[in-house]
């Protein structure tokens, strides 16, 4: 009798550690991070309103998967946190909102506020697509991006 029961509760620890994976290197159960860093404001009011896209259709305007607003609080840097991301291909618009009226300004089709795009590091002159700022989620990341324009 004791002999079936410590070949039961074996049995049992053994089902409860590979559905739980102990020992494996998995990810956490919600995903991973991404932390942004967005340096370069030229004022240090407003707030810088952030996208992340994994949809090369809808970027950089479209539906997002998430999206982050945070204020500068007198500094020309931020940092924008999003959780819980599978792993996977991703994009980043943002600008910051100066006036913060939740518009991004523009005069003429001109920019009036600084924006940025993750991987894109120079001003451009028409909107970036996916795959010149895809950059890949397969563990906790940090990445910086610089506000460019005016």
């Amino acid at each position: 009798m004791v002999q079936k029961s410590l070949t039961a509760m074996g049995m049992l620890l053994l089902a409860c550690m590979a559905t739980t994976g102990a020992g494996a290197a998995q990810p956490a159960a919600k995903g991973y991070s991404l932390t942004v860093e967005v340096t370069g404001a030229k004022e240090t009011t407003g707030v810088v309103r952030a996208a992340l896209f994994n949809d090369p259709a809808a970027f950089p305007d479209g539906k997002f998967s998430q999206d982050a607003a945070v204020p500068l609080k007198g500094k020309n840097s931020v940092r924008l946190v999003f959780r819980n991301l599978p792993a996977g291909t991703y994009a980043i618009s943002l600008y910051h909102d100066a006036d913060n009226n939740d518009k991004f300004g523009k005069t003429l089709g001109l920019p009036k506020e600084s924006y940025g795009f993750s991987v894109v590091k120079d001003a451009v002159l028409s909107k970036p697509e996916f795959d010149d700022a895809k950059f890949e989620v397969k563990k906790n990341t940090s990445i910086t991006i610089p506000l460019l324009g005016p």
